[in-house]
């Protein structure tokens, strides 16, 4: 009998261990069912080895989704001919949906929004291996859009799309297939010709050396030397002088005023601005008028009888000459007279007033009636024989 009992507490304990285990499988996996998950896929035109199905991917180092599926882009989509999609990756992800609440407030399509808006400002995912395990996930973060762009497709993801960019090890081997590629233009370009003319470069060089007056040169060389140590001397001293610690504080003061010469005839300045656009608008209205003026019908009769007015001023002219020419007479007849009878000086001085006043009569009338200048008939011929 206490065998028996030993055998059923033994059995109790295993069903009871059975029973906690599968019910502990079955919340998890109930708690799995009940999470909220966001279809994404990425895809990448490299290698992904060491990437597997339910491997973290994160953001920034935070797990924001786990790997769905792994597979080629043509087992999904019909990638168009000849422009290299065929050979893309398809990785499907699903991310967590309260972890992606970081993206919005709001709902699963403000979510969706939000992604577009980070994408457009450099989010990408990229391969990243973990230690030196070669454990491989997926981490995004934000890249140069310039220097990561979007691979090429010509279809539309049906789920959420997050651009790739290349991994760390892709850009090594990318740099390691650039170095090959220098090396090999470097092994097929003629070195050995390249180093026989740097050879025959320093042959030539070291000869001009040799055939050089060296001597010379070095003392050439040597007095520049000397005259720009003492030009340097020179500028120490003046540097160093008590008058060159003034001229800072000089030019500054110098600079105010000017800039208080500046302040304080602003307002003369503009006050002359203004007149000059006055006198400016006045000479357009005075040469408007004088268009005006001369369009006008008045201007076109006096511009006829012009050549008339022209006349009668080289008649005047004319008369103006003769008498200058009687006045130059005259005076030489008053020199004479004077040099010889001094005693009739005042007689000629009264006729000379009087002539004068004659003069100031002519000019006068001339003042006040000019038209008779101008547009008067001329005066009759004088003959140079009548005059006394």
């Amino acid at each position: 009998m206490p065998r028996n009992s030993q055998y059923f507490k033994l059995g109790l304990f295993i069903l009871v261990g059975i029973g906690l285990l599968t019910a502990a499988l079955i919340l998890l996996g109930t708690g799995s069912l009940f999470e909220e998950s966001i279809p994404a896929e990425t895809y990448f035109n490299e290698s992904v080895q060491g990437l597997d199905i339910g491997a973290p991917v994160k953001f920034r180092g935070v797990v924001i989704g786990r790997v769905s599926n792994i597979d080629f882009i043509i087992n999904k989509y019909e990638p168009r001919n000849g422009d290299g999609s065929a050979r893309y990756v398809l990785v499907e992800i699903a991310l967590d949906g309260e972890a992606m609440n970081g993206f919005s407030a709001y709902s699963r399509v403000d979510v969706k929004v939000g992604i577009q808006n980070a994408i457009r400002q450099g989010l990408r995912v990229r391969l990243t291996t973990q230690g030196l395990t070669g454990v491989a996930y997926l981490e995004m973060d934000f890249f140069d859009p310039a220097r990561n762009p979007e691979l090429p497709i010509s279809w539309t993801p049906r789920a959420i799309y997050f651009p790739s960019a290349p991994s760390t090890m892709s850009r090594i081997e990318a740099a390691i297939n650039t170095i090959g590629n220098v090396m090999e233009q470097l092994k097929g370009a003629n070195v050995e010709e390249f180093a026989e003319s740097l050879d025959q470069f320093f042959k030539t060089l070291n000869k001009s050396l040799e055939e050089a007056d060296v001597e010379t040169i070095g003392q050439l060389v040597i007095k520049s030397l000397e005259e720009l140590h003492g030009s340097l001397e020179r500028v120490n001293t003046l540097l160093d002088a008590p008058e060159a610690e003034n001229l800072i504080p000089d030019a500054a003061g110098a600079a105010a005023s000017a800039r208080r010469t500046l302040e304080g005839s602003e307002e003369n300045f503009i006050k002359t601005v203004e007149e000059m656009y006055l006198a400016a608008e006045q000479l357009k209205n005075t040469m408007q008028s004088l268009d005006q003026l001369l369009a006008s019908p008045e201007m076109e009769e006096a511009a006829a009888t012009l050549p008339s007015t022209f006349e009668n001023v080289n008649a005047a002219s004319e008369e103006i000459r003769r008498a200058s020419i009687q006045l130059e007479r005259l005076m030489r007849g008053l020199n004479d007279l004077v040099s010889a009878q001094d005693g009739d000086v005042e007689s000629i001085l009264d006729e000379i007033q009087v002539i004068l006043d004659n003069l100031s009569v002519i000019t006068e009338d001339a003042t006040q009636n000019p038209a008779r200048l101008l547009f008067g008939e001329p005066p009759a011929a004088i003959d140079p024989e009548e005059l006394p």
